[in-house]
């Protein structure tokens, strides 16, 4: 039986930390065999319009997203047709359900993810698997998924083309629409998989940080943290000079 694979959680360069273009994310997409993405791009839908105009060239399915910044962290909402203007947590959340949209938490473990000052129930889903995460964040979004009873799914937040499809879903269900897709989604009926030769390698996913940083003009932090790298290793030499 064929799998349809799906992969909902990527950037292109509308985000601005990175280089891909939509139309050569959704060939990219579609070489590797993804059935359906969802493009969420940071603060903005526009790279995931773009994209539908490329969708029907290459035989995807482009779920239209973005991924919120707001006070206690990031918040993607999916299936949605309008910018979200909101950056407060629960008035972006309010927002993305008016839409009809769903309510999805990427990489709950990251750094700048408030976790304890948000109300888990108000996600549809949680990312249990992110591409650019190590393995200890992402086996603790996993336990987070069992613990609160919710759907999760996995993402590759690729930044880069590289990364794309490094985690992604599978279902024996056919998806031939935005709709049978969600069916799927909020029935839980996928299976998420994970490349071990791209995910969770420190090396790998600090260089990708760095390439966003560069891409985001982030030069001091690229250069702060070359630094203090090199002092590990060569103490004599102070970071801060």
């Amino acid at each position: 039986m064929d799998m349809f694979t799906f992969d909902l959680h990527m950037h292109s360069h509308y985000s601005f930390d990175s280089l891909m273009h939509p139309k050569k994310l959704c060939r990219r997409a579609k070489k590797i065999g993804l059935s359906a993405i969802a493009i969420t791009d940071h603060n903005t839908i526009q790279g995931s319009f773009k994209a539908s105009e490329y969708a029907k060239d290459n035989n995807l399915i482009v779920i239209k997203g973005s991924e919120v910044t707001t006070n206690l962290g990031d918040v993607i909402g999916l299936f949605i047709s309008e910018e979200i203007k909101s950056r407060e947590f629960y008035d972006v959340i309010s927002e993305i359900h008016d839409q009809n949209g769903l309510v999805y938490l990427p990489h709950p473990y990251a750094s700048h993810t408030k976790l304890d000052q948000m109300d888990i129930k108000k996600f549809d889903v949680i990312e249990a698997i992110n591409g650019r995460k190590l393995q200890w964040q992402n086996e603790k979004a996993v336990e987070l998924v069992k613990t609160h009873g919710k759907i999760g799914l996995g993402g590759s937040d690729a930044h880069i083309l590289f990364q794309l499809g490094c985690v992604y879903n599978t279902t024996e269900t056919p998806i031939d629409s935005e709709d049978s897709l969600r069916d799927i989604i909020e029935r839980g009926r996928s299976e998420i998989y994970q490349n071990p030769f791209i995910t969770s390698k420190p090396l790998i996913v600090r260089a990708n940080h760095y390439i966003s940083w560069i891409r985001a003009k982030k030069y001091r932090k690229f250069v702060d943290r070359g630094m203090s790298i090199i002092h590990r290793f060569i103490p004599g030499i102070d970071p801060e000079r």
